[in-house]
């Protein structure tokens, strides 16, 4: 089980992050990305600690594992990696969608249906399992890049020019990749990326057809980021999430980079370059992390929307109660929506199971499709508040100011300075940039809206909801012919 300083270390190993022009030399120090450096340490050192080694890992071979490298073949082993899940979400607020349990879950729901890879040309079913036993022994953290940029989508440009990462040579010893990928979220924070295609891919894309996973330092990659919260946040009390939660989002070039074969999952098969993450449980267990996280974010929501009427003296006003039941409401329908994935698994020729493809599916569209509605209406709540405090939290620390502000600032509803850091909190989660950022990436998260409702309707069994409808149909036509026999008689 690694530890949180194993982890920092590891992240000094020259990787060549750019913040615009600006190459960050290390990222464990750099006022952008220190302090979410230092979350995801907790994340290593919580999970191992006493407290928690025992819900958070597995014991194979006499060694102990993280538990998101847990191949599940009972309803247990999914409760002990859904107990994963939420700890990592209590212990970053929900606010990490690339969590180290997020891209595990995809490999190890690749490896859980080996059947889509066997016998299959460009395909090598061993090298992806070599590879899942080798971040499980390291404890490793990986991203993953599975788009191309959308100026890469043909015809929007020539050949010559297209910036899509694809494969440029290869030899006994490996393939050599040159472009771009995209969405690298907490690359910044990762060891490795797993690099595919989750879009499909059409004839005479071979060569972008490619699955592999390359460490982060590796000559020759680049990390583009963008703009940092983090290093505009002003301290922990002005922005308490935004400082240390900070996971980053960034765009990937490869320059000629040379990848070994050993660590090649797929080539120039289009059909399964895309498939392994469709038609094996790897997308369904990897965003099961993510109803998780949402869960633990939406809680912390309407914790702050409680607070927030609490504060104000307004939780006896029946429209707020309404609005607080209906937030209640949801949650706890989600929840249960979430539980049922378990409660409803799916069992794989293969002997492991896998949560309900269906109901996950539906949480994800519905969080997708509501996120911003929520954080719209606990905003509301807030009122006038967020504009009504001064500048910044410097105020509280000066003798003169600060006594001042005790004395203009306070109300019945609760004194000044605690009033004071929960209305920043609240801000900075739910109406801050970095708030934006939560809004637009939630919405998105799974992919457009009409991709959401595609993944619904592919998995409803509308065959049967058909057939109820014929039964009755059939039971009309039945009483109509009884009906006009006896008329006929009459």
């Amino acid at each position: 089980m690694r530890t949180g300083s194993n982890y920092l270390a590891a992240l000094r190993d020259g990787r060549q992050v750019y913040l615009g022009s600006k190459l960050v030399s290390n990222v464990t120090t750099d006022p952008a990305f220190s302090n979410t450096a230092k979350s995801f340490a907790r994340v290593y050192d919580l999970k191992g600690s006493a407290d928690h080694i025992d819900d958070m890992s597995f014991s194979e071979d006499g060694q102990r594992y993280s538990a998101w490298f847990l191949m599940p073949k009972s309803k247990e082993d999914l409760f002990k990696r859904a107990h994963a899940h939420q700890s990592v979400a209590q212990w970053t607020h929900g606010l990490m969608g690339r969590s180290p349990d997020h891209v595990a879950s995809y490999l190890v729901g690749m490896c859980m249906q080996p059947e889509l890879f066997e016998g299959k040309n460009g395909v090598w079913l061993s090298h992806l399992k070599n590879y899942l036993d080798y971040i499980k022994k390291r404890d490793l953290f990986v991203c993953y890049l599975v788009l191309s940029p959308h100026s890469s989508r043909p015809p929007a440009r020539p050949e010559k020019e297209y910036p899509s990462l694809r494969v440029v040579a290869e030899d006994s010893e490996g393939i050599t990749v040159h472009g771009v990928k995209t969405l690298g979220t907490a690359a910044v924070f990762s060891d490795e990326a797993l690099v595919g295609c989750m879009m499909p891919l059409g004839a005479g894309q071979e060569n972008e057809a490619v699955t592999f996973a390359v460490p982060i330092a590796t000559a020759g990659i680049k990390v583009f980021v963008r703009k940092s919260y983090e290093a505009q946040a002003q301290n922990k009390v002005d922005s308490y999430f935004s400082s240390q939660f900070d996971e980053s989002d960034a765009v990937m070039t490869f320059d000629h980079v040379r990848i070994p074969w050993e660590r090649v999952f797929t080539y120039k098969n289009l059909e399964v370059t895309r498939d392994m993450y469709y038609k094996t449980p790897a997308h369904i267990m990897g965003n099961h992390q993510a109803n998780w996280r949402f869960l633990t974010k939406f809680k912390l929501i309407n914790g702050i929307a409680y607070e927030s009427a609490k504060l104000g003296g307004l939780l006896s006003l029946p429209p707020i109660q309404q609005t607080l039941g209906t937030l209640a409401a949801a949650e706890a329908a989600i929840e249960g929506l979430i539980s049922s994935q378990i409660h409803n698994f799916e069992t794989l020729p293969s002997g492991y199971v896998h949560i309900n493809r269906r109901y996950m599916y539906a949480t994800l569209s519905w969080c997708a499709n509501n996120y911003y509605q929520i954080a719209e209406d606990v905003r509301t709540l807030l009122g006038s508040g967020p504009f009504l405090l001064p500048a910044d939290a410097s105020i509280l620390n000066d003798g003169e100011t600060g006594s001042m502000f005790d004395l203009c600032w306070d109300s019945p509803g609760a004194d000044a300075r605690l009033r004071y850091k929960f209305v920043r909190l609240a801000w900075d989660f739910l109406g801050s940039e970095f708030a934006s950022r939560q809004t637009q990436y939630e919405r998105f998260y799974g992919g457009p809206p009409h991709v959401m409702s595609l993944y619904n309707f592919l998995q409803c069994p509308w065959q049967e909801r058909e057939a109820s409808i014929n039964t009755i149909l059939e039971s009309m036509e039945s009483v109509e012919s009884t009906e006009k026999e006896e008329m006929h008689h009459e």
